[in-house]
């Protein structure tokens, strides 16, 4: 098993080996994914509220931000890895809400946790 650079700049680890027909097979990447941050996931959660307070289905949420309900599934389920603001912000305007930041002072945590998946 190597590391190997990943072409958006991370790393992965790819399975050399042989196929069981006995050829060269495309070794298989597992990428390094951060675990959920606990502000993300409360994020994330607020969002599904409103989707549903809103009355809309994943579908509709989707329609309206011309992309995908597996897309939206996966954004709700913190399945990808960091959304963008502008990704955040238009879903809250979509299902009714906007996105407001704040800036609190006091000790923050610089731990990250990291696993394989």
């Amino acid at each position: 098993m190597g590391v190997e650079r990943d072409p958006e700049g991370g790393f992965s680890t790819g399975t050399g080996g042989l196929s069981p027909g006995g050829a060269s097979a495309q070794p298989r990447v597992r990428k390094l994914r951060c675990a959920p941050d606990p502000y993300l996931r409360r994020l994330l959660g607020q969002l599904i509220v409103a989707r549903a307070r809103a009355g809309l289905s994943q579908q509709q949420v989707a329609f309206r931000l011309r992309t995908t309900r597996s897309a939206i599934s996966r954004l709700e389920r913190g399945r990808r890895s960091r959304p963008t603001l502008t990704t955040i912000e238009n879903y809250a305007l979509v299902v009714g809400c906007q996105v407001e930041i704040r800036i609190r002072y006091g000790q923050i945590s610089t731990m990250s946790y990291c696993s394989w998946v």
